[in-house]
């Protein structure tokens, strides 16, 4: 799936869904510059053309899964606590844990944690997953 991956600007214009939706790029995920009225993780972003995306909002910013593995024997805890801390946000839908950041590279053993909890409990099994990267051009 293309993203239109935007985490972190402190501004945007007005235009950049109508230019996401122009490249054939249906979603965006970003962090800053989100209006204060949307209280859910998703919603849909439109240009002044009507022209639009479903974004992804990182409300919680494009770390919010380094916490959670902190002490990966406390995994399944930290799930259920942050879970139930930002249940408003994501409702019923399964969880965005973003574990980039652009000071710390992404754990050599994250994938080895994510299989040994997927599963266990629907309350916090996982699946690995990437933002693709940019297309070439």
């Amino acid at each position: 799936m293309d993203i239109g991956y935007l985490p972190d600007m402190f501004g945007h214009v007005a235009q950049m869904p109508q230019i996401l939706a122009r490249a054939g790029i249906r979603h965006a995920a970003f962090w800053r510059g989100v209006p204060g009225r949307v209280t859910g993780h998703a919603f849909r972003w439109i240009a002044p053309d009507g022209s639009g995306v479903r974004a992804e909002y990182l409300f919680d910013g494009y770390g919010n899964g380094l916490e959670v593995l902190l002490v990966p024997d406390e995994l399944p805890t930290a799930l259920r606590e942050y879970r139930e801390l930002t249940r408003d946000r994501w409702g019923r839908d399964p969880i965005l844990g973003m574990v980039g950041t652009d000071h710390l590279a992404p754990s050599p053993d994250l994938l080895d944690l994510v299989r040994r909890f997927d599963g266990a409990d629907s309350d916090h099994g996982g699946h690995p997953g990437r933002v693709p990267a940019p297309a070439a051009g």
